[in-house]
């Protein structure tokens, strides 16, 4: 056998023993960015009535342990998207209860939403906050990797 192939095959070795210590350690680093992304994302959410604020969730899925691990961050308002995105003025069904305007679809009366004919500005509160994840996961990973390389 040739020194190159001893080589590749303590190198492929090395590979499998870090395989699973690797899948852990860049899903804590997954853990990690999601909860800074999602107080960003709290952060950048209009004040209003507080509720779209507090209407923010984070879902795990899958084990830490293993590489079908995923995080999805998301508001449960109806309008969230809206503020998100931007929209048209537009009619909303629902009533008064007090200072507050409840939503309800079925509603015979309720209000306007901003001046007939004018396009509101998104506030983009998720995707500042995520501006960037994608570059940072990958530097974190990058030094994991590095790191777990030369500790063998």
């Amino acid at each position: 056998m040739s020194q190159i192939s001893r080589e590749l095959q303590r190198a492929m070795a090395k590979l499998e023993l870090m395989n699973e210590r690797l899948v852990v350690e860049i899903n804590k680093q997954i853990k990690l960015e999601a909860d800074k992304t999602l107080k960003k994302v709290i952060k950048y959410t209009p004040k209003g009535s507080g509720d779209l604020k507090k209407s923010w969730k984070m879902e795990e899925k899958g084990s830490k342990n293993s590489s079908n691990y995923t995080i999805t961050i998301y508001n449960t308002q109806e309008y969230a998207s809206f503020v998100e995105e931007g929209f048209e003025s537009h009619f909303v069904p629902g009533y008064w209860s007090g200072k507050r305007f409840i939503y309800d679809p079925n509603a015979s009366g309720g209000m306007y939403v901003g001046k007939p004919g004018t396009r509101y500005k998104g506030r983009y509160m998720l995707k500042r906050a995520t501006k960037n994840v994608y570059k940072r996961i990958d530097r974190d990973i990058s030094r994991i990797v590095g790191r777990m390389w030369k500790r063998g």
